[in-house]
């Protein structure tokens, strides 16, 4: 036996759809949701200014090339550009060895005010896994294993040592805070 119906047209609020229920919400409280929808607006819009680059921290130059790094000639001492997924030490075009050579700049990244910053290249063991198993480069443990920084090329150290990390906190300090950047080719 059901209960008698009272003759009410709408079912109690509290049968009455999520979606009417919101709807109704919305229609008495539009000024306030009006007023979120603005702050939501304008924090997106600081966030967006606070985090983009100024304009004097832009590189106007042209965009590097996709896939290419700087490699060193030690015996020549010539600089030139390969693609970035050879494993240094590679062969130059000179058929010297080659250590890959990275570049910074404390502005934008024209040859006038580019920097070398360390030279790198692998142990040999490590060099031939990461060519047997290319894969491998890809996960952060595998890259830094047998990675070895040099600031001249011919003394070498352990990436992950502490005269590594010396060579790094050294490249950090030769431009003001937050101004240093890597220079790919271009």
């Amino acid at each position: 036996m059901s209960a008698p119906d009272s003759g009410n047209r709408f079912p109690s609020p509290s049968r009455r759809p999520l979606k009417m229920r919101l709807r109704e919400y919305a229609d008495r409280h539009s000024n306030v949701l009006t007023g979120v929808a603005v702050m939501i607006a304008v924090i997106g819009l600081a966030v967006a200014v606070t985090f983009s680059p100024s304009k004097d921290t832009q590189n106007t130059a042209s965009p590097p090339r996709p896939g290419v790094a700087f490699y060193y000639d030690t015996v020549t001492g010539a600089y030139f550009v390969d693609s970035a997924t050879l494993i240094a030490p590679i062969v130059s075009p000179a058929g010297n060895v080659a250590v890959r050579a990275h570049f910074f700049s404390c502005s934008d990244c024209e040859e006038t005010t580019r920097f070398l910053g360390y030279y790198e290249k692998y142990e040999p063991k490590v060099k031939k896994r990461l060519e047997k198993n290319p894969e491998a480069y890809e996960f952060f443990e595998e890259a830094f294993q047998g990675r070895l920084y040099s600031e001249d090329g011919i003394t070498w150290v352990g990436a992950e040592s502490e005269d590594g990390y010396k060579i790094i906190e050294a490249l950090q300090d030769r431009c003001p805070a937050k101004r240093l950047r890597y220079c790919p080719p271009n």
